[in-house]
């Protein structure tokens, strides 16, 4: 279907759904079949909805005198997870203790309100971390363009930045986001997570979209003082991030490809310590292809760290990501993924790429197996409230040793999740 078919079919359906009184249940319900056979993205369907909602309910809620309040909007999302790891240390006689545990992976709680002539704002908090997961001030130009101003994260990497955590077919981000994106611990990069910045989105009307960001350099999200922090002139640098998608839809609008890419340069976030003069850059190329029922997801990572692996040696850590999916029936849904880094004699641990694994020492290379399924209990194919996730873990740290660590460590067991979304 060409741009223009699209964009007047999205009209015409936005015009008979504001012109008829149709009930919101029917509304969903058309909005839902028209994703699943590929002629509204899932993006244009929220603006749809939205439309309705500003339509049918001028102002849906309101915490002051205001006219210019048109809507008030609260969701929401609780992830209760069990993990059971178990760590094998090549040639040690004592392995680290199983992990064996139940906990709240996040609790999260958003806030959106929507005004009039483009303006809005966006509060995500998460209760498990006690920390703001986004505090925003939108102002949309056009539909071409927006702007966004305050905390929220670093575009770099697709499953990161573009992927909601609420959306994860694994349950848990892949071993190379978690080592680029988490923080610096000596090994992680540390590039990317949350900061405060200035935000710039765009998009030419069909397939090419653009993000562009100025933020902090320093990685914030520890603790709610980082999110309200003014630093200080130990650490006033700025980071320039950019990231580029091409989509278009194929076989009759029954599949679809994304193809994209990010970068990051951070000055000052290289080296073993962050704020010893290093500069760090970092990039991801990716795809997303979906057809049907299936989909096969891919991202490769790379770096470039000034004196990252040591005092007198650059590192150029590297990694790459596939995943597949399948929907076997509307709510019973496999999914096997596999994920590799280099980390280019910077090292890495079990644990930096697998969370809730223990350490087994420092190595030069890491990989992980995931196999697991998704049960969709409550919801349809388009929007799901309730989801179980369960999936066995294989994970393998080896190559060049490192600071003295065993020929190699595995990591293996089981992790399951149980989310509700509102």
């Amino acid at each position: 279907m060409t741009k223009n078919r699209r964009s007047s079919l999205r009209l015409l359906l936005l015009g008979l759904l504001l012109a008829a009184p149709v009930a919101a249940q029917d509304s969903a319900a058309l909005v839902n079949a028209l994703i699943r056979k590929g002629i509204l993205t899932n993006q244009e369907a929220e603006d749809i909805r939205a439309d309705l909602l500003l339509e049918n309910a001028p102002v849906s809620a309101g915490t002051s005198q205001s006219p210019n309040l048109a809507r008030l909007a609260i969701a929401g999302r609780v992830q209760f997870q069990y993990a059971h790891l178990a760590t094998d240390i090549d040639g040690v006689a004592g392995d680290p203790a199983t992990v064996n545990h139940l906990f709240l992976r996040r609790v999260r709680v958003s806030f959106r309100a929507t005004f009039r002539e483009g303006w809005s704002a966006h509060m995500n908090y998460d209760f498990g971390n006690a920390n703001f997961d986004a505090a925003q001030i939108e102002k949309i130009f056009s539909p071409q363009l927006k702007l966004q101003a305050g905390y929220w994260k670093a575009p770099i990497g697709y499953e990161e930045y573009f992927t909601s955590s609420g959306e994860l077919k694994a349950i848990e981000r892949s071993t190379i986001n978690r080592y680029f994106v988490e923080s610096n611990n000596g090994r992680r990069l540390g590039a990317g997570k949350y900061r405060n910045g200035i935000w710039l989105l765009g998009n030419n009307g069909g397939n090419l979209s653009w993000d562009f960001a100025v933020t902090n350099a320093e990685a914030q999200g520890v603790a709610v003082s980082d999110a309200l922090a003014q630093g200080s002139g130990a650490n006033n640098q700025l980071a320039y991030w950019g990231s580029v998608a091409y989509q278009r839809p194929f076989a009759e609008a029954a599949g679809r490809l994304k193809l994209g890419a990010t970068y990051g340069f951070l000055p000052d976030q290289g080296g073993r310590t962050v704020g010893t003069g290093n500069d760090l850059a970092v990039w991801s190329a990716y795809f997303d292809w979906r057809y049907l029922n299936g989909s096969l997801i891919g991202e490769y990572m790379g770096s470039d760290n000034e004196r990252g692996a040591s005092a007198t040696r650059d590192s150029q850590s590297d990694g790459w990501s596939l995943m597949a999916t399948y929907r076997v029936t509307p709510r019973f849904e496999p999914v096997l993924r596999y994920s590799r880094i280099d980390s280019d004699g910077r090292g890495v641990q079990l644990g930096d790429g697998i969370r809730s694994a223990a350490s087994g020492g420092t190595h030069d290379k890491m990989h992980e197996w995931f196999l697991g399924t998704n049960w969709y209990l409550l919801g349809d194919e388009a929007k799901h409230e309730v989801r179980w996730q369960a999936g066995y873990i294989f994970g393998e740290s080896s190559g060049i040793p490192i600071t003295g660590a065993p020929a190699k460590a595995t990591v293996q067991g089981v992790r399951s999740q149980l989310q509700l979304s509102y």
